[in-house]
This record gives structure tokens, C-alpha cells and sequence, in this order.
């Protein structure tokens, strides 16, 4: 139904209002930068209209807009003023519910962290039990169906997550996403999608997500009851991280019959057709490819875009996401990139938290044999998109393959590299968390940092902060040489590699994640300094992960990976 209505509001759209010509690149760089500081703000509170110059908001250079119908591009640039209708409309929802200071989740986790300040914070009126003390934003929390006890055997459609928040027991938005007895997940879209594995039953491997800064205060559980008539086998989930006494609930519950309503709160979209994913706050697109006559999603970002709600400036500050993979055989050798390669989304389930992808390829070899395949599952929610890469060779690989380098890395747009007063390239480090600069006078731009410095690594600027990290398994951590490699020029702007060089490939299997995270508020009125409060709500959530116990179960901590799929197994389902 949902895309359905999607369907029919694009058509209205796009009878309505034909996309605006494409102005000259710089000057619609100039005409968004003269836009004031007051327009911005009304745009923010959704009292102005955002301004014609934002749109089209996708940067396409000629080369790549050759390779697609004219007719998509319009048809792209139609829907993306979906994304502005859809930050209204998720705006009059919460301040509806929550009051008009608070216009997305954000707002309402600020308000909350304010409530904590007060000095009778601690008072707890009944029905409260005890009051949350959770200072998290981006955490996403993900417990296997065999944590919730009876509960496991419900339909997902039968199940409610709530939260006792600004003084209401409240649905929150969550997912279940299916996972087969072999642990295959279950992906219900696209065109190797497997909806018949799964059986539309909450199993042990079952995995149900939801976002941590909506939990709330304890509560007797009887409460959720009396508050929702027909709820059973309620189960009281504790999240806590002992070093920093945080604390929140958050309560779940099935329905044999007429379940209350689910969260009218969306916090993820996703658009295969159009390769866009958006949220309250940020906006991200992949260049589409034509293959034949279809054109398909890929995994090369193209532009991520920062919402005015939660300070940023909407167009895109970055060009894209690399995955490079460089092989030596006995042979010879061979390079890969999403350049040169159909690095497709080939099935995926769409969730009010989570968009949860899956894509594979083939890298080359010099005979044609041995190819390792690279597997990615990628999670996207409100505020950090996580992508899991894995590759697999079906034969040992230390007989073929020598050497493997393996490089993740990011190019600044050039078009706001210009912009060097306001933007600054920060990697932090575990002895300097306030991390060092990289602001175009590096005296060696060759220079490579090692394994001393982290993998963390910023854009901050006053239109919109990234933060972005990868890591490895231990297995990899383990035989490869880590480096970071920076360099910021006129031909390399803001470039930045971190690469995994491993010369020991005795596991067939090795994985390892980049994430991004879209950090409101992030930057600061004076240049030099920067709201390092604001980015440790980034960084805590990998330095100081958070343990979760259903019914006073042993605590479950949740680690990097959702999921790490089983290759070997799962090679056969794919279209290689």
C-alpha cells in the first residue's frame, strides 16, 4: 500500500510541477551561500518554503548524466522535493504528540537530555519506577527473538514496542526483520529478494531492532496492560552501560487480536527506484546504472544531503564513497572499483527504522578462476548508515592471491572545497580526541598515518557534518597493516583512503564495516572550535557500546556486525 500511495503522490507531483532547468554549478553555489541565515531558520522551522536554488539537489557531472534517459533525471528531480514534504510532515506529527519545540526525534532527545539537568530529576511520579538517564542519539538496537522468551512464536504483525515518554506509555517506531534456521536473512524486495524463507513467525533468529534514544523510564509492566487492553507476554527490556550509569526501558508486547496502532513516525524511506534514501535529517543518493533496460540502485554514493532542521545546509558535500580492491596473483594482478564494476542492490526489506540492503559482485582474476566474491549488507537508519563488506573465495585463496589491498575512503565535493574558510577534514586519534586538522597546508600530503590513529574521520562545516569510520575483523586486524592515507589539493580535495594491506589469506572469509553518521549541530560559530559533546554521541556508541537485559537475562551486548552472512553457503543464491 505503501508504495501504491507513493505511486500516485509522485504522479500528482509530477503533473504539478515540471523540474526547474539546471542552473550553472557555480552560481547556484553562490545563490545558496547568499541565502540568509534568517531564511534558513524559518526554513528549519517550516514556516518558509526551501529555496528554489536547492533544487535539484543531485550533482551529476555530464559523463554520468549521458548514460541515463533524459526522461529519469527529470523524473528524479520531480521526487526529490518529496524529501522537504517529508520532514513537514513527519514535523506536524511530532508536534502534535510532543509539543511545538520539538519538530523531530532529535529535538525531543534534546529536550529529554535538558529534563535530566534539573536537580528533581530523579523524583519519579507513579507510574514511574525509576527515571531514564540514556544520553544516546545513534545507537541502533538490535535483540535476537530467542532474548524475549514467549514472545518468540507471535507474528511480527501482532507485536508492539513502547516506551514511556514525556509523562505517556507510547508505541515506538521498531522492525523485525526474518532470519532463515540456517541464518540467512530474510530480504522481502527486489529482484533476488526471498520472501517465501520466511514464515511470518517472531523466531529465535529473528532479529528486532528499534532506536535506543527512544526508550524511557522504568514502569510497572501491569501498566502496559491497563494502558493497551489485550497486550501478553510483556517483556521489560533494561539498556545500560555501566561506566557511564545510563539506563532506559523499553517494553514489548504481543496482541492475539487488534493490536494498537504502530508508530506513525517514520524515520527511514527508501526509493530503489530513484537509488534516494532519505530521513528527517539527511538525504543520500547512489548513481543509479542502466543495465539492459533497467536501470538499477548501486553502492556508489553520489550525494548526501544535511536537513535545516537539525542545522545543516541541504546540498551535497560530498562526491562519493569508494570501495577499492586491489589483488596480486601468481599470476599478475588485478584492480576493482565501483567504476568498473556492477555493484548492484539485489534484495532488500524496508522498515519504518531500518532499510536493511544486500548486494554482491564478482572481482576479476587473471585466468578467469578463483574469483573472490564480495558480499555488502548495508543498514541504513535515521542518523548512520552501516555497510558490511565480506569477500569470499571458493578455493583457498593463499594459493592464488598474494597480496590483497583493500581501500575505503571519500572525496570531498570540489564545488564546496572552495569553500575553505568554512570547512574543516578532522582524523582523531586515541591519544588526541579532538583529532588534527587537515585544512589544505599539510607539508607532506603523502604523509600516511599509522595504526597510532583511528579509523575516524570528519567533514565539519557549517553545511552539515559527516563523521565516518571503518574497522575490521579480528582476523584481519590480526594479519593486515592498517594505514590512513590524506591528502588535500587542487586534484585530490579532501581525499581520504584508510587501507587494509593483508598478505596472509588463509581465511576464506574476512569482513570488515564503514559507517557514516549525519552529526546535528555538530559545528560551531567560532572555526576553531567544535561541539566535541555533540560528536561523542557518535563516538560512545562503538568506545562504550551498551548492554541490553530482557526480563533480567544476562546482559546481551551488541557488537559491530547485525550480521555476517555465511558465504559459503549463500553464494548459490546469488546471480554471480
Amino acid at each position: 500500500m505503501r508504495r501504491a500511495h507513493f505511486l500516485l503522490s509522485f504522479l500528482l507531483v509530477l503533473l504539478a510541477a515540471l523540474p526547474p532547468a539546471r542552473a550553472d554549478d557555480l552560481e547556484r553555489l553562490r545563490a545558496i551561500n547568499s541565502i540568509p541565515e534568517a531564511t534558513w531558520q524559518a526554513v528549519a522551522e517550516g514556516t518558509d518554503p526551501w529555496p528554489e536554488a536547492l533544487f535539484p539537489f543531485s550533482y551529476w557531472p555530464d559523463k554520468d548524466r549521458k548514460k541515463l534517459p533524459q526522461e529519469f533525471w527529470e523524473r528524479l528531480a520531480a521526487h526529490e522535493r518529496k524529501w522537504p514534504e517529508f520532514i513537514k510532515t513527519q514535523r506536524e506529527l511530532y508536534r502534535r504528540e510532543y509539543g511545538p519545540a520539538v519538530k523531530n526525534a532529535y529535538d525531543l532527545f534534546l529536550e529529554e537530555q535538558a529534563e535530566m539537568k534539573q536537580p528533581d530529576y530523579q523524583k519519579a511520579p507513579p507510574p514511574v519506577l525509576k527515571k531514564k538517564t540514556l544520553k544516546r542519539l545513534t545507537d541502533l538496537a538490535y535483540l535476537p527473538g530467542r532474548a524475549f522468551g514467549g514472545l518468540a512464536g507471535a507474528g511480527p504483525e501482532s507485536i508492539r514496542v513502547f516506551a514511556f515518554r514525556q509523562g505517556k506509555l507510547r508505541v515506538i517506531p521498531f522492525d523485525i526483520v526474518e532470519f532463515t534456521d540456517e541464518n540467512r536473512v530474510v530480504l522481502p524486495q527486489g529482484p533476488e529478494g526471498n520472501p517465501q524463507e520466511g514464515d511470518g513467525i517472531f523466531r529465535n533468529n529473528d532479529l528486532l531492532f528499534f532506536m535506543v534514544h527512544d526508550a524511557g523510564h522504568r514502569i510497572a509492566k501491569e501498566s502496559v496492560g491497563r494502558a493497551f487492553p489485550g497486550a501478553s507476554a510483556v517483556r521489560e527490556v533494561e539498556i545500560s552501560c555501566s561506566p557511564e550509569g545510563e539506563t532506559g526501558w523499553v517494553y514489548a508486547a504481543s496482541f492475539a487480536a487488534d493490536p494498537p496502532a504502530k508508530s506513525p513516525f517514520n524515520y527511514i524511506e527508501f526509493y530503489p527506484e530513484f537509488n534516494v534514501t532519505f530521513t528527517p535529517v539527511s538525504f543520500n543518493q547512489c548513481h543509479p546504472r542502466k543495465i539492459k533496460k533497467e536501470i538499477r540502485p548501486t553502492l556508489k554514493t553520489g550525494t548526501w544531503l544535511s536537513s535545516p532542521a537539525v542545522g545543516g545546509r541541504p546540498y551535497d558535500i560530498h562526491d562519493h564513497l569508494r570501495i577499492r580492491v586491489s589483488l596480486k596473483y601468481l599470476v599478475g594482478g588485478t584492480f576493482d572499483d565501483e567504476d568498473n564494476l556492477t555493484v548492484q542492490w539485489r534484495a532488500w526489506f524496508e522498515g519504518q527504522v531500518v532499510n536493511y540492503n544486500r548486494a554482491a559482485w564478482k572481482l576479476t582474476t587473471p585466468l578467469g578462476i578463483g574469483a573472490p566474491t564480495v558480499f555488502n549488507d548495508i543498514v541504513a537508519n535515521a542518523f548512520s548508515v552501516f555497510n558490511y563488506i565480506t569477500w569470499y573465495s571458493p578455493f583457498n585463496p593463499s594459493v592464488f592471491v598474494k597480496h590483497l589491498d583493500v581501500k575505503v575512503g571519500e572525496q570531498l565535493n570540489d564545488r564546496v572545497a572552495r569553500q575553505r574558510d568554512e570547512l574543516t577534514v578532522r582524523f582523531l586519534s586515541e591519544h588526541n580526541r579532538k583529532g588534527c586538522a587537515a585544512d589544505g597546508k599539510m607539508s607532506d600530503p603523502d604523509a600516511a598515518l599509522d595504526d597510532r590513529f583511528s579509523s575516524w574521520h570528519l567533514f565539519t562545516g557549517p553545511h552539515g557534518t559527516v563523521c565516518m569510520r571503518n574497522d575490521y575483523d579480528d582476523f584481519l586486524t590480526e594479519k593486515g597493516t592498517r594505514t590512513l592515507d590524506w591528502r588535500d589539493d587542487e586534484k585530490n580535495p579532501g581525499n581520504f583512503d584508510t587501507h587494509l594491506v593483508i598478505k596472509d589469506l588463509s581465511n576464506r572469509s574476512e569482513h570488515f564495516y564503514v559507517d557514516w553518521n549525519a552529526v546535528p549541530f555538530f559545528w560551531n560559530e567560532d572555526p576553531g572550535k567544535y561541539r566535541w559533546d555533540s560528536l561523542d554521541l557518535v563516538l560512545k556508541r562503538l568506545d562504550r557500546p551498551l548492554t541490553f537485559s530482557v526480563e533480567g537475562t544476562p546482559a546481551l551486548t551488541t557488537g559491530v556486525y547485525i550480521h555476517v552472512p555465511d558465504v559459503h553457503a549463500e553464494e548459490k543464491h546469488y546471480d554471480l
